[in-house]
């Protein structure tokens, strides 16, 4: 079976070449995250893709000299981090995706917490 992935609506970035760095954006989640290096290089390469377009892994292997066998599992972390997905999404895939993620943030909001769990550092 082949690996397919998309880049989904809900996904924005930056990448700086010179400095190998990039951020990318889940902005249904509300996370951003941070790469360096050979990771940032492979960001930038999902940023060059439209949204809801395939993000080529060949390409991307080819364009940044990274091994096809190590972008596979790289960007399957991504899928997890909901900022990669394995098909183009619909506008009723973009609303479930909005409903998951607000019931798990809700369920972590009613977890009971200890007070030394809610202190914003070690006491």
């Amino acid at each position: 079976m082949k690996n397919l992935f998309f880049r989904p609506e809900w996904t924005c970035g930056r990448y700086n070449a010179d400095k190998h760095v990039a951020l990318l954006y889940n902005l249904i989640a509300g996370y951003s995250y941070f790469f360096d290096s050979y990771s940032a290089d492979v960001v930038g390469e999902i940023l060059k893709t439209k949204r809801n377009q395939e993000v080529s892994v060949p390409d991307v292997a080819e364009s940044t000299g990274i091994a096809l066998e190590s972008i596979v599992p790289f960007f399957q972390q991504f899928v997890e981090m909901g900022v990669l997905v394995t098909k183009v999404s619909t506008k009723e895939d973009i609303l479930l995706y909005r409903k998951q993620l607000a019931l798990v943030k809700c369920k972590e909001q009613m977890a009971e917490k200890t007070t030394e769990d809610k202190l914003p550092m070690d006491t």
